[in-house]
């Protein structure tokens, strides 16, 4: 079973391991393991976005 490493820069998704093993999830017929891929959804602090996107904004209407 995977999860997202907190500890570690850039969060990479890593193998968890309880008690000394890798964590698996149950094989559930006809699938083995994980039936879908993982996903995560990635946070985005908002006023970074969009003090870009006025940023951007802002230069091409200068420009233009």
């Amino acid at each position: 079973m995977e999860q997202i490493a907190k500890e570690v820069s850039l969060n990479p998704i890593k193998q968890g391991i309880r008690d000394g093993k890798l964590k698996e999830i149950a094989n559930v017929l006809p699938f083995q393991g994980y039936p879908c891929n993982y996903g995560a959804i990635s946070q985005v602090n908002p006023s970074l976005i969009s003090s870009h996107f006025e940023r951007h904004l802002r230069t091409h209407i200068n420009d233009g």
